[in-house]
């Protein structure tokens, strides 16, 4: 109710304000010092309402980046493991690889909420005896906070199987950046199939999870 009392009382300073000068520049016997006098008083009141509208209506600050992930060093994280790797996990469709003939897998990439133009990942699978090798590049991403140094982004993008997943198939990236207990898992979705790759016990080094710094 202030700030709408506020507002009503502007429009009604800047509207009587607006008369008078009106009415003082239609009539021919007003001097010029007068009509002066009367721009001033409008200038003076410009500057005023811009401290008081600063008063009544802060300045919103602005939103603190959100989450980025990357290595150790601040490059892209670039995590492989090969067929039959321990602490990988792959399924397609349901159905669970065989933990000795999975086939290999790396992720690749950086995000950060607050650099939308900056965003890459890339996940490589090697193929096995159920699932052929394919290359998947993310082209959109969603990347939401993550204080708890975890995150979910999703996405579109593309591959280079599209008979696997179609043109267009959908992803969602889960990354664990909790110390000591670190993981990774990809979701690719298209053309009624669904893959999914995890790999736990990363390296601290490996993904580094956590709220963009404040620029």
């Amino acid at each position: 109710m202030p700030r709408e009392n506020f507002l009503r009382s502007v429009a009604n300073m800047e509207q009587a304000l607006a008369n008078a000068l009106n009415e003082v520049s239609g009539n021919p016997d007003v001097t010029p010092e007068q009509l002066s006098r009367i721009l001033r008083l409008i200038i003076k009141k410009e500057i005023v309402l811009e401290f008081l509208l600063e008063d009544v209506f802060p300045p919103t600050p602005p939103a603190e980046c959100d989450c980025q992930t990357s290595n150790e060093a601040g490059n892209n994280f670039n995590i492989t493991r090969g067929t039959g790797a321990a602490n990988t996990t792959v399924t397609f469709n349901g159905t669970t690889l065989p933990s000795n003939a999975h086939g290999s897998v790396n992720y690749n990439g950086h995000t950060c909420e607050d650099c939308m133009s900056d965003n890459e990942f890339t996940f490589t699978y090697g193929g096995s005896a159920t699932v052929p090798a394919f290359t998947f590049t993310a082209t959109t991403f969603n990347v939401p906070d993550c204080p708890g140094n975890i995150v979910e982004i999703t996405g579109q993008g593309t591959t280079d199987n599209p008979q696997l997943f179609g043109p267009n198939p959908m992803y969602t990236l889960n990354l664990n950046g909790v110390m000591n207990n670190k993981t990774i898992t990809v979701v690719i979705t298209g053309n009624n199939n669904t893959f999914v790759a995890t790999t736990t016990q990363l390296g601290n080094g490996e993904l580094v999870v956590e709220d963009c710094p404040t620029p």
